[in-house]
C-alpha cells in the first residue's frame, strides 16, 4: 500500500530529553567554575532581557555568569553539608530559586556591588507588572500609530476607524491605572506606544569564597550577622580573659608549691 501523502502536523516543541552524560557534563561545568575562580556571587534579576543581559555579559569578560537549571546547579554545589563541593557551597544553593544564576569572578566584592548597585536599565512591562502611572488614549486620530497596524491594533481591543489612512480611536481607552496589573493586552499597547515602565535590576545577594564561605549580602541578613559576629567576639573575649585568669591563678599555684618546698627542705636542714 503507497504511503500517505497528506500533509502531516510536526511539532518543533519535540526536543531530546537530556541524558545523563549531559546532566553531567553541566555539573562538571559548574564545578570546573568553582575551581577556577576566587570568588562566586549570587544574584537575582528583575524584568530580565536577554538583549540587556548580553550587555551585562560583554561588561564582565574574563569572568562568567551561569544561569541554568536550579536543581542542576544545586546538586553540582551540593544540597547539603555533606553532599557539597566545598564548604559553605550548599548554603548558596539552597538560595537558588525563581530568576538567579551565578557570576564566577576573580574582581573583588567592592567591584562587583559598585556595578550592579549602579546598574539599571528601563524596559517595556510585562503583562502582570503592576502599573507605576495612569495610561489613557483619548479618542480620536492616533497619528503615532501607521495604517498597516490597524488589524494588530483591533485584535488589542481598540476600537479603531480608518478615515483618509488614518486610524481614529471611537471612544477613550484607559489603558492602564496605576497600582493595578497590568494585561497582556495593555502591555504590548504601551510597548506600541514606547512607554517603559518597568526596570531591570541586578541584586547581588550573596557571595562565596574559598577562605570564608558563604556571605548574605542582603540588608537584614547582613544587621544580623553582625550582630552575632559582635556577640560572638564577646563571648570569645570573656572566655580568653576567664582561661588567662585561669592559667595566672595555676601559675602562682605553682610557684607558691615550689616555695613551700624550698622552705620545708631549708627547716629540714637547720633541724639536721
Amino acid at each position: 500500500m503507497p504511503r500517505s501523502k497528506r500533509n502531516r502536523v510536526v511539532p518543533l516543541t519535540d526536543v531530546k530529553k537530556k541524558d545523563k552524560a549531559w546532566k553531567g557534563k553541566q555539573i562538571e561545568e559548574v564545578r570546573s567554575l568553582v575551581d577556577k575562580y576566587k570568588n562566586l556571587f549570587l544574584i537575582s534579576v528583575d524584568n530580565l532581557r536577554t538583549n540587556k543581559m548580553q550587555r551585562i555579559r560583554e561588561d564582565w569578560k574574563g569572568s562568567r555568569l551561569f544561569f541554568g537549571k536550579n536543581k542542576m546547579t544545586k546538586v553540582a554545589l551540593g544540597r547539603t553539608e555533606a553532599e557539597e563541593y566545598k564548604d559553605g557551597l550548599s548554603k548558596l544553593g539552597s538560595k537558588l530559586t525563581g530568576f538567579r544564576g551565578l557570576l564566577f569572578t576573580d574582581h573583588s566584592k567592592q567591584e562587583v556591588l559598585k556595578y550592579f548597585n549602579s546598574y539599571s536599565a528601563p524596559e517595556f512591562a510585562q503583562s502582570g507588572f503592576i502599573a507605576t502611572q495612569t495610561v489613557v488614549l483619548d479618542a480620536g486620530p492616533l497619528e503615532q500609530f501607521n495604517f498597516s497596524m490597524e488589524k494588530r491594533l483591533r485584535e488589542l481591543g481598540l476600537d479603531i476607524l480608518l478615515k483618509n489612512g488614518v486610524m481614529e480611536l471611537q471612544q477613550e481607552l484607559t489603558v492602564c491605572q496605576e497600582g493595578q496589573a497590568i494585561s497582556t493586552e495593555s502591555a504590548r499597547i504601551l510597548e506600541h506606544l514606547g512607554i517603559e515602565m518597568a526596570e531591570m535590576k541586578v541584586t547581588v545577594e550573596g557571595v562565596w569564597t574559598g577562605d570564608h564561605g558563604y556571605t548574605d549580602l542582603t540588608d537584614g541578613s547582613v544587621k544580623t550577622k553582625s550582630k552575632t559576629k559582635k556577640k560572638k567576639e564577646k563571648k570569645t573575649s570573656e572566655a580568653k580573659q576567664v582561661k588567662k585568669s585561669k592559667r595566672q591563678a595555676k601559675i602562682k599555684d605553682d610557684v607558691d608549691d615550689v616555695a613551700m618546698e624550698d622552705e620545708s627542705e631549708e627547716e629540714m636542714t637547720e633541724v639536721n
